[in-house]
C-alpha cells in the first residue's frame, strides 16, 4: 500500500474529511487530495502532524507494506516434510510387511545354496514407521497452516 492509500485509509477510519484533515493541518483540502492521489507527497512536518492526528507512528505511516511471498515458496518446507515421512512410512511398512511373511515358528530359512536369512523382531521398522507417522502428521499440520494463511483463491 502506497502513502496515498495509507493516508486515504486512515482518513476514513476515523471517520474525517478531507476539510477537516486540512483545517488540522492547515492546508488546503486540494492538497489532502494530491497526497491521497499520489499527485504528490507531504512535507516531512505535514507527514509528522499526519501522525500525530491519526495516533500513528512514523514507521507505520511511511512503511512499505509487506510483499505477500507466493504459495509455492511458503510450501517447500512442509511438503519437503511431508514428502519424506511418506517415504518413511513406506520403508516401515515394507519392513514390517516382509518380517509378517515368516511363520512364528521359523527362525530363518536358506535364501541361496551358502546364505542364511534370521528373521528377528527388529525394532527399526517399528522406529521408521512411528518416525514416518510424526513428520507426516507434521508436514500435512504446516501445508494445511500455509494454506490457510495463503492469501485470496
Amino acid at each position: 500500500m502506497e502513502l496515498g492509500s495509507r493516508i486515504r485509509a486512515l482518513r476514513t477510519e476515523r471517520q474525517l474529511s478531507q476539510e477537516i484533515v486540512a483545517e488540522q493541518l492547515h492546508v488546503s483540502r486540494q492538497a489532502v487530495a494530491k497526497w491521497e492521489s499520489g499527485a504528490s507527497l507531504p512535507s516531512t512536518a505535514n507527514l509528522l502532524a499526519l501522525c500525530e492526528l491519526f495516533g500513528v507512528s512514523p514507521e507505520q505511516l511511511t512503511a512499505p507494506a509487506p510483499v505477500q511471498q507466493p504459495m509455492h515458496r511458503r510450501c517447500t518446507a512442509p511438503f519437503v516434510l511431508f514428502s519424506l515421512a511418506l517415504i518413511l512410512l513406506l520403508a516401515g511398512a515394507a519392513m514390517l510387511w516382509r518380517q509378517s511373511q515368516l511363520p512364528d515358528s521359523i527362525i530363518g530359512y536358506a535364501d541361496a545354496a551358502t546364505g542364511l536369512y534370521v528373521a528377528s523382531a527388529s525394532p527399526l521398522p517399528f522406529l521408521l514407521f512411528g518416525a514416518g507417522a510424526l513428520l507426516a502428521a507434521g508436514g500435512a499440520a504446516l501445508l494445511l497452516r500455509a494454506k490457510r494463511q495463503a492469501p485470496g483463491k
